[in-house]
């Protein structure tokens, strides 16, 4: 069992190393991001990180 769960953790992270996008980016696109601030009459400014960058950062905190 244990070495099968290896296995599944290479071939996850090979796709992930291969992905041609970010896994936040499929699920919540960066035009996304802005047409929804751009809906909601966000104003932003670009600073160290793009907008969506720190949407997913956001996102991604842990608990």
């Amino acid at each position: 069992m244990n070495g099968q769960s290896i296995d599944v953790s290479f071939v996850i992270q090979s796709k992930l190393e291969k992905a041609s996008s970010l896994v936040l980016d499929l699920v919540l696109p960066q035009v996304e991001v802005t047409r929804i601030c751009d809906e909601l009459k966000y104003e932003y400014r670009e600073h160290i990180y793009h907008l969506t960058i720190t949407v997913w950062m956001f996102i991604t905190q842990g608990p």
